[in-house]
């Protein structure tokens, strides 16, 4: 058997466990009192109402003729259009399917780079395997394909664009190595060898057959991997600062490192290493930000407004924006120092809950690297007290790192999801970041996680120990989210369940009570805006950023009395200024008996004087 069947038979049997679990949540949607297939999100649903206004040519808008800059992935909004345009806008049961089967085809594609990028990392199958495994467990995984929402899109398009950026390409430090010593490198142990190096039928040579000048980049590269950076931001904003510190400062200065420490290649030497980095550098970026401005010039004309509205109607006091505004630089400055911690307390704190073990493999990865970041500064160290000029510049030392397991983007790779959380607190300032089953988080959790796994297992300390110790991993990560993976299900089914009841039945039987050329007000406008044919206005200002001074002074209800919106349909504590105003009188209600995703349990529809 050959080492490429048994990494591809690791990958076919990660991808079985995990359809399992979506197999597991199909399974408890069908057998809950409300089998109709559905969406445990309301925000999935203003995905599909814009999608399918685009579909049916009305444009990117909630009521025709009327941009509205409401959806955080424009990516995801186009395919759904794309979806809702071969299925039909009025087959809904068919586009919840394609949506669904969609996200588990970009799952499994992101669960195939997760093991590519473990497997630069270690040959072996055991290690493989079990990466896979945690990978699968450690979030929930199978909900987001189910949910309807963009985290399987983008989760896929920065582990693409991250492995051909840093481990595909001929960066790769593996690309540098003897194939023999490779292979030893991974598993010193002769018991631990792949069986691919102990078979005398593949024969294998010593060095690997690469380019003279190897540190030279196609053409090709340096337009693709800006032109993915580009189309993941279209699926999430946050891969913004991602794209930019990576195609700024990670890949030029890990490549420049890595051609150095070939310039005694034939015709190589450092000065072309160093022009050929800063040209790569050039072009991607000039790429990448060509590619932003006619975005946003474009998104500017139609929208007038650069971002979606979302970022600014989901702020909160402890935004630095906000803070700023409001309370000064002084506050500002405060609010952005405790703003990440309060973020990354939240992503860790769901992890752990979700399993202990991924919150384990983080802090070893983080614990393995500062060794083995000591361990070069002390030699550094050591070599300035023998007064080596040569060790003391910067360069010397960066050179030194990459050599060392490519530390320079193994840090940044394991990183980014600290650095993507703490940069959000402090621009938004969220709520609750791990809101909704951590989804805002996800595409950033998969590449820390395929890294800090793949690091952590190529490091572990006693290699006698290791298939022992790693099997014990396995099987107390299995066992510990064998709770949260089975009631994953049933969670599943009463969210779907909560979200028909609550939204699309409301939606549905409103017609009943209000005219349909009558406006109404709310506070969840995705089934409303997908399932009636009434102008719909969103009381959150995702849609209209004019109501957003109304809503964070508590007077929402004076919105709606100036907009003279006759209806208004809402949760009451969210608007206590409009449940407490005898002018707004209540003519209809829904609710739902156990409300685990919605806003509140009771719907209620007031009547206005308009």
């Amino acid at each position: 058997m050959t080492r490429t069947w048994k990494h591809s038979y690791n990958v076919y049997l990660v991808v079985i466990i995990f359809l399992l679990k979506v197999g597991w949540l199909l399974f408890s949607e069908k057998i809950s009192p409300d089998p109709q297939p559905g969406f445990p999100l309301d925000d999935s649903w203003i995905h599909a109402a814009l999608a399918r206004n685009i579909a049916c040519g009305e444009g990117f808008t909630i009521n025709p003729g009327e941009p509205a800059a409401g959806s955080t992935s424009v990516l995801w909004t186009f395919v759904l259009a794309g979806i809702h345009y071969l299925c039909g806008s009025e087959n809904t049961n068919s586009v919840i399917l394609c949506a669904r089967f969609l996200n588990c085809l970009f799952m499994v594609i992101t669960i195939v780079f997760s093991l590519r990028i473990m497997r630069t990392f270690t040959l072996n199958n055991i290690y493989l395997f079990a990466g896979g495994i945690l990978f699968i467990t450690s979030y929930p995984w199978a909900w987001s394909c189910m949910s309807g929402m963009e985290m399987p899109l983008a989760s896929m398009l920065i582990m693409i664009v991250f492995y051909i950026q840093f481990f595909g390409s001929v960066q790769s430090s593996d690309h540098f190595l003897p194939q023999t010593a490779l292979c030893r490198h991974h598993s010193a142990n002769d018991a631990l060898r792949t069986d691919f190096e102990k078979s005398s039928q593949n024969t294998i040579p010593d060095v690997i057959n690469v380019p003279r000048k190897i540190f030279v980049s196609s053409i090709a590269e340096n337009v693709l991997i800006p032109v993915v950076w580009f189309i993941a931001f279209l699926a999430r904003p946050e891969m913004l600062i991602v794209a930019l510190v990576s195609l700024v400062i990670i890949s030029p200065v890990s490549k420049y490192c890595r051609s150095v420490i070939q310039v005694d290649m034939p015709g190589a030497s450092e000065a072309d290493s160093s022009a050929f980095s800063i040209r790569d550098m050039f072009v991607q970026v000039s790429i990448f930000l060509f590619c932003l401005v006619i975005f946003f010039v474009l998104y500017h004309n139609y929208f007038g407004v650069f971002m979606p509205n979302t970022l600014e109607a989901k702020m909160t006091e402890r935004a630095f924006p906000l803070a700023f505004k409001t309370s000064g630089i002084f506050h500002a400055l405060k609010t952005a120092f405790l703003s990440p911690f309060i973020d990354l307390f939240s992503v860790f704190s769901f992890l752990f809950f979700f399993n202990p073990v991924s919150c384990i493999v983080f802090i070893a990865f983080y614990v393995t690297y500062i060794i083995k970041l000591s361990g070069k500064l002390k030699t550094f160290y050591l070599q300035l007290l023998n007064n080596s000029e040569k060790s003391k510049s910067v360069k010397c030392v960066l050179i030194e790192l990459e050599k060392s397991d490519s530390l320079i983007k193994v840090f940044w790779g394991g990183a980014i999801l600290l650095f993507v959380s703490a940069a959000t607190g402090i621009i938004a300032g969220p709520e609750n970041y791990a809101f909704q089953h951590g989804r805002y988080f996800s595409p950033f959790f998969c590449i820390s996680f395929s890294i800090a796994a793949g690091f952590f297992l190529k490091h572990l300390p006693v290699d006698l120990l290791k298939n022992h110790f790693i099997l014990l991993l396995l099987l107390s990560g299995v066992l510990i989210a064998a709770e949260a993976q089975y009631q994953s299900g049933p969670e599943f089914a009463a969210e779907v369940y909560n979200i028909n009841q609550l939204q699309v039945k409301a939606a549905k039987k409103i017609s009943a009570v209000v005219k349909k050329d009558a406006a109404i007000g709310v506070n969840d406008v995705g089934a409303m805006a997908y399932f009636t044919e009434n102008r719909i206005i969103d009381l959150e200002g995702l849609m209209d950023p004019a109501l957003i001074p109304f809503k964070r002074a508590g007077k929402t209800g004076e919105y709606v009395r100036k907009s003279k919106i006759p209806f208004v349909l809402i949760f009451p504590y969210w608007y206590p200024d409009i449940a407490s105003d005898k002018n707004f009188k209540p003519i209809w209600k829904v609710s739902v008996e156990r409300n685990v995703t919605g806003g509140g349990d009771e719907l209620v529809l007031y009547s206005t004087e308009y």
